[in-house]
């Protein structure tokens, strides 16, 4: 699956991790279909304008209480316009100092059931939502807004003093995201 691409709205990784996300746990739905993810998209934006959030994450970005929120509205979404149940969990929340071994092993364990896909928040080199789609013996596989396809394990931690580390990321920033069974 080719992710969708945030263009020059750099700031909109958030929403573009989420429709990335659905994209793949909704692996045999119409979301794939291009039409859904706009659909999707425009309903993002328009939670965002409603909650008076639109200017704040088109210039700042999108912090991690938003994402929340966006994930609550997109699950109601799931449901009615797809008939997926849509779960997401936080498994490190308020967990800052975890072990990259952990994190990864985590994310490992989620993304080997079906219809599954990870958000994460990665720190640096800069702050960026992405979605990992995969995890293999030597890297995270992307479905990313930006164009990153992989972070190699090798490159990436989760300890702010890994100054060695091309990547942060911040387990705090780490979603599981799933498909129950229908929820009509």
């Amino acid at each position: 699956m080719r992710p969708c691409n945030q263009g020059h709205l750099d700031c909109m990784c958030g929403p573009y991790s989420i429709i990335n996300g659905v994209r793949l746990i909704t692996n045999n739905c119409e979301i794939r279909n291009v039409d859904q993810s706009e659909k999707l998209f425009l309903y993002l934006l328009k939670t965002l304008r409603e909650k008076r959030l639109l200017y704040r994450v088109l210039t700042r970005g999108t912090s991690k209480p938003m994402l929340v929120s966006l994930l609550d509205e997109t699950r109601v979404w799931v449901s009615k316009e797809l008939g997926v149940q849509m779960n997401y969990s936080i498994p490190f929340h308020r967990l800052t100092n975890v072990p990259a071994r952990y994190v990864r092993e985590s994310i490992t364990q989620h993304l080997s059931e079906r219809n599954t896909s990870v958000i994460a928040r990665v720190i640096r080199p800069y702050d960026h939502w992405t979605v990992i789609s995969a995890s293999r013996q030597k890297q995270f596989v992307l479905a990313d807004s930006d164009g990153l396809s992989h972070i190699a394990h090798r490159n990436w931690g989760t300890i702010k003093g890994q100054v060695s580390k091309r990547y942060l990321i911040s387990p705090t920033g780490i979603f599981h995201i799933s498909a129950g069974p229908d929820a009509r």
